[in-house]
């Protein structure tokens, strides 16, 4: 696609200026645009965020589905114009006709059509800053003290705002802005849901008069922009109180740290986090201590219920925020955290209840929602030159978490990568920062390896492109112990790729200086080296994570080559786990052989020590007393002829 290939040049002379060769990288904070996406279909997954309610009727004055349009005409008394350079409001059945990012739009009445502006057909540096309008026919709002303008909204930001323009005036002599924005908020080169419902209290424009002209104005940004797609409008009076929940979220907060919300975490890494709400009044009237409150669930149990309110929420307040006590998990599970705003006058019950799903797990940490949104390169491979990028996710670990030791990595290709025969390998890399620092440390890497078709996701199913530990090349398990007080960063580790690959990505949770998500830039080279820069997006906005994730225990950290003989020996979990008075070890041999077993705590400091004589094919069980042990996370290692295998156990008095 000509945008697509443009952009891509016009980053790599940008990349080029930051080689270097060291194995420390230092932060940079640069847009979130600096690394190119194209989207897929959107795929739901089980976690994320879930609108729950009921629904009311309210006064409405008009009701606008786009019926009558056609592909070559407006819907009827609807008008559109030119501000700047090429292109107009049109209608459609269809996505943007060039670009690859955005989607159909997916609005309520879809299937008989909607508006756009289709900026991004117009596929060419045109200097032009194309913009223009849509208007709608007259209104007559006599008799009505109230007005909100409502229509379900699909946008993809890169440089380019929108207003809603309301006048008394056919031809809009004098008007009334209203900016939107969620969309003029986005961060650069994002997305809104398709699609997501606007809200806009035009009152002063509009209430009582008896022709109100209502047009959508788009701003465009010379050839940088994307498309703005608008259904199922209509003009309604105020409820007389109407708070509704926006956004809600569940974080962990660290100041000197790059912050995350909570959708997959283990127990070991999980400290008091604090749910939150962001909420919006809707209504003609001002409201005093709205009451709201916030229930989390363990599967069916009921496990934290709080309530909290709002002293003062204004008429038009937009995305206050409340948060609720902290709360820290004691269990892994599937947890619900579900928020109700809890104002006994209010009748519009569509948005009073916001539901954010979570896992608390034992072995696999992400940072996103798995919902896939859209697609990042790695390695973007045109007729004339490759541009490579480093993708990877931040994971902050709690001051007050227990930590554990990371077995291997997880990565969900895109099917839109076509490197089945390639040459060349992809691994994961794992840097590590101490928090309220700027300085990355490369601490070790994965397995590196050929990606198979059996590693790219499709349409129907995810794929996780396994990475395990390179401890042999790595120097061994006590580099990839994750511990407390540090951030560390797993990043896409590419070599000589010969054509493209995408990672899956998903929207990341829209909270204040949440930092999951990092551009590593590794200058276009294209050869797998760690000398590269860090740029992590902090942006306030919607985030895409990409789908990298860790795990923890899951498998056997071993060297690569493990001798054949060998290949039977194996450990089962230490019990009891958690451990009061002792552990036992259960080690079975292949063939006789001398064992030895050392327990370590989680900085690698070797604390007991045992050599067995073992039997082959017999179980034989290391025992350790764990009296003199502190309460906490302990890791042990088996080194049995030449095979090392690993685990951990917590002790609890």
């Amino acid at each position: 696609m000509k945008k697509l290939f443009l952009f891509l040049v016009a980053v790599v002379p940008f990349m080029n200026v930051f080689a270097q060769k060291s194995t420390t990288i230092t932060t940079e904070f640069y847009g979130v645009g600096q690394v190119p996406r194209v989207d897929i279909a959107q795929k739901k997954q089980t976690q994320g965020t879930i609108k729950e309610g009921a629904k009311t009727t309210t006064v409405t004055i008009a009701t606008e589905h786009f019926v009558t349009g056609t592909d070559t005409s407006l819907p009827t008394g609807w008008t559109a114009g030119v501000i700047h350079g090429p292109g107009t409001w049109h209608w459609s059945h269809h996505a943007s006709t060039s670009s690859s990012t955005m989607d159909t739009m997916k609005s309520t009445t879809a299937a008989n059509g909607w508006m756009i502006f289709d900026a991004d057909s117009l596929q060419t540096d045109c200097n032009c800053t194309p913009s223009g309008w849509l208007q709608s026919p007259a209104y007559n709002c006599t008799g009505h003290p109230t007005v909100r303008l409502n229509f379900e909204n699909y946008f993809g930001q890169v440089v380019d705002t929108c207003e809603v323009w309301v006048s008394t005036d056919p031809t809009f002599a004098t008007y009334t802005v209203y900016p939107v924005d969620l969309n003029n908020n986005l961060a650069f080169n994002t997305l809104t849901a398709n699609t997501s419902l606007i809200h806009l209290n035009i009152t002063s424009a509009a209430a009582g008069h008896p022709a109100v002209y209502i047009r959508y104005v788009f701003h465009g940004d010379d050839f940088y922009d994307l498309s703005w797609m608008i259904d199922d409008m209509t003009l309604t009076e105020l409820e007389a109180h109407d708070a509704g929940i926006d956004n809600a979220y569940v974080w962990l907060p660290d100041a000197n740290a790059f912050d995350g919300s909570v959708f997959n975490t283990p127990l070991a890494f999980i400290d008091t986090f604090y749910p939150s709400a962001l909420l919006s009044n809707y209504a003609s009237n001002a409201e005093v201590n709205l009451p709201t409150s916030a229930t989390i669930y363990n599967g069916t149990t009921s496990v934290y219920s709080q309530t909290n309110s709002l002293p003062a929420f204004p008429v038009n307040a937009k995305d206050t925020s409340i948060q609720y006590p902290g709360f820290k998990p004691t269990s892994t599970g599937s947890y619900a955290c579900v928020f109700q705003n809890s104002l006994s006058s209010d009748v519009d019950h569509t948005n009073d209840i916001d539901t954010v799903k979570f896992n608390i797990t034992d072995t696999t940490w992400m940072q996103n929602s798995m919902e896939v949104t859209t697609n990042y390169y790695v390695n973007a491979r045109t007729s004339s030159f490759t541009s490579s990028y480093k993708m990877g996710v931040i994971f902050n670990v709690p001051s007050g978490a227990i930590g554990d030791t990371v077995s291997d990595f997880g990565v969900a290709f895109s099917e839109l990568s076509a490197n089945f025969n390639s040459t060349g390998r992809v691994g994961v890399q794992l840097y590590r920062a101490k928090k309220g620092d700027t300085t990355w440390t490369y601490m070790g890497k994965s397995v590196s390896r050929r990606l198979t078709t059996a590693d790219y996701s499709n349409s129907a199913t995810i794929k996780w492109a396994d990475f395990r530990i390179d401890t042999g090349a790595s120097g061994g398990v006590a580099p990839f112990v994750m511990q407390p007080g540090y951030t560390y960063a797993a990043v896409i580790q590419i070599s000589n790729l010969t054509s493209n690959l995408l990672v899956l990505a998903a929207n990341g949770p829209n909270i204040p200086n949440n930092g999951g998500r990092l551009h590593l830039f590794d200058t276009s080279r294209n050869d797998g080296s760690t000398g590269i820069r860090l740029s992590v997006d902090r942006s306030l906005t919607n985030l895409y994570l990409p789908f990298v994730r860790t795990y923890f225990g899951r498998v056997p950290v071993a060297p690569v080559s493990v001798p054949e003989t060998f290949v039977n020996n194996k450990t089962t979990p230490a019990y009891p786990d958690p451990a009061n008075t002792s552990i036992n070890i259960p080690i079975t041999m292949y063939q006789e052989g001398i064992v030895k077993v050392i327990i370590t705590n989680i900085t690698g400091q070797e604390l007991k020590a045992q050599t067995l004589n073992c039997k082959g094919g017999l179980t034989t069980n290391a025992t350790f007393n764990t009296n003199d042990l502190a309460d906490g996370m302990y890791l042990y290692s088996i080194n049995a002829n030449g095979q090392t295998m690993n685990g951990k156990f917590v002790v609890v008095h």
